[in-house]
């Protein structure tokens, strides 16, 4: 009887504490009233997250009051403790103030002949991430011979074999001195969807209607890894003939070996950006991730 009275009280108890799950739902909006699609809302330790839809709306399921991180490109972030309400809470964000190098506008004319860029040679080697790890990793294109132009195409290689659709972000951001800069020269947000299929897939975004003109000192290309629940699987590792399980972010991102030093990986964990410094175990060179980009340069 006394084994019963247990069990009965550890189930009573987990039903208990299921039932505190709750949803908290908010709309973020800016000062003009305008609704903000696409902004980002994490906990802190960004192992869990959602991003508004097309009218600011977001919802996220919380087990119990918690911090959250609200963000959107071009406006500041806010930090707010997420508890338990009856109605939706409106978030205003405020827009973001930017320190620009002055920009020469030039005429829509541009050479016959298309620049390539390529940051290295592709191989077969994939990068992932866990909830808990870095959620954006990225290369620098330092822009070695100062051509002055705007980018056309930007060309990324992803595996998804594991959910019905993966989203991941894409970012280019400027470069300031060695690091990299807050700003995104991408001012809408740009999202990538990779849907399942067997092997590596080509992904190409057209950028040339947003006119991007390309930095004197070159630019920072960026993923990152959406962490919500319809990104997120249980991967099957088998090292050394032992297997094992651990939660992973849908889409791989197909990885190259760079042919100069300029052109190297950083990945970005919670809020600072940090150089890295992977390997692989056959050639031991450093790699990035693979992309071929190409510039309408002017005349």
């Amino acid at each position: 009887m006394r084994y019963f009275v247990l069990v009965l009280f550890f189930i009573s108890t987990s039903i208990l504490l299921k039932g505190q799950d709750f949803w908290f739902r908010g709309q973020v909006i800016d000062s003009a009233n305008v609704a903000i699609a696409f902004a980002t809302i994490t906990d802190k330790d960004y192992q869990m997250g959602t991003y508004t839809d097309e009218n600011g709306f977001f919802e996220i399921q919380l087990q119990q009051q918690q911090a959250l991180h609200l963000s959107a490109v071009g406006y500041e972030s806010i930090d707010f403790n997420a508890q338990k309400v009856d109605s939706t809470v409106l978030f205003v964000l405020k827009e973001k103030t930017y320190r620009l190098s002055s920009i020469e506008i030039k005429p829509n004319v541009f050479r016959k002949e298309v620049v390539k860029w390529k940051s290295g040679k592709k191989k077969k080697i994939t990068l992932s991430t866990a909830p808990q790890f870095a959620y954006q990793a990225g290369v620098y294109f330092p822009n070695l011979d100062k051509i002055e132009g705007e980018l056309e195409t930007i060309t990324l290689y992803f595996k998804n074999e594991s959910v019905d659709t993966a989203s991941c972000r894409l970012h280019l951001y400027e470069w300031q001195g060695n690091t990299v800069s807050s700003f995104d020269l991408l001012t809408q947000p740009t999202f990538i969807r990779i849907p399942k299929r067997h092997g590596s897939q080509k992904i190409k975004i057209n950028l040339l209607e947003n006119r991007i003109h390309i930095p004197n000192n070159g630019f920072f290309l960026a993923i990152e890894w959406i962490k919500t629940e319809q990104n997120i699987y249980l991967d099957t590792i088998n090292y050394q003939g032992i297997k094992s399980q651990k939660l992973s972010v849908a889409p791989m991102l197909i990885m190259g070996i760079p042919k100069d030093n300029p052109v190297r990986m950083w990945h970005k964990n919670k809020d600072k950006w940090f150089p890295a410094s992977l390997y692989t175990s056959s050639n031991k060179k450093l790699i990035a991730p693979y992309c071929q980009i190409s510039i309408k340069a002017y005349q």
